[in-house]
């Protein structure tokens, strides 16, 4: 196990972290189910029930729609929250304002900037002594000729360059996806081949925890 006692975990990211969790902290009161109903809310169960004398804190700090400017431009607010650990899943949007904004140019996100607000967002971690664990962005097509697809993998394999660099957990929650691809259609997962249901939110929950598990590191 990765994580040791006492340690206060936060996910960062977007819709995908978010799903509905308490506002403000993404903690807390249980029967409000404060994680969101999610792939937080699995993780924290999972934890909670496997591993109850680490007495983990989790704490869900996504917000639906953020790009990687817009995670960074709040990551002050994280870093306030004293955490042990944040987990950042981010990206997706970076990529789909390129196709359901075309137009809206100051929406987009290129790839170079988004590598950039990840190296500010992984120095700030450092300066703090925060561990940092990288989710890949994802979306759910099999098919790697797909638009949205391919400029996806561009963003993700910068990320992973990132760990690389930066010597980082890093977890491919695509490649995740693409295992359960082989076997069954994105319909059953998702509407919009971007915000999981439940199936697939089990996934990256599964993904995680077998990284954190193993306490391996794929670099």
């Amino acid at each position: 196990m990765l994580f040791k006692k006492n340690d206060k975990i936060v996910f960062a990211g977007d819709s995908i972290t978010d799903c509905n969790r308490l506002r403000p902290a993404g903690e807390g009161d249980l029967p409000a189910n404060p994680y969101g109903n999610g792939y937080v809310a699995l993780t924290f169960a999972y934890l909670r029930s496997k591993y109850p004398d680490l007495r983990l804190r989790i704490i869900n700090q996504g917000i639906s729609g953020d790009r990687s400017i817009d995670l960074l431009r709040r990551y002050d607010d994280i870093l306030a929250l004293d955490p042990d650990w944040i987990i950042i899943m981010i990206g997706v949007n970076d990529v789909w304002r390129h196709f359901d904004c075309p137009d809206i140019k100051e929406r987009h996100v290129s790839l170079t900037v988004y590598e950039k607000n990840l190296e500010e967002m992984i120095a700030k971690n450092k300066e703090r002594n925060i561990g940092t664990i990288l989710l890949s962005p994802f979306v759910i097509e099999a098919n790697r000729e797909d638009p949205l697809r391919r400029m996806l993998d561009e963003y993700r394999e910068a990320l992973h360059q990132l760990a690389r660099k930066h010597d980082l957990h890093y977890v491919d929650i695509q490649a995740a996806y693409d295992g359960l691809l082989r076997e069954i259609t994105s319909y059953e997962i998702s509407r919009d081949r971007v915000h999981p249901n439940i199936v697939g939110h089990m996934l990256i929950m599964r993904a995680f925890i077998e990284y954190i598990e193993a306490e391996r590191r794929e670099l």
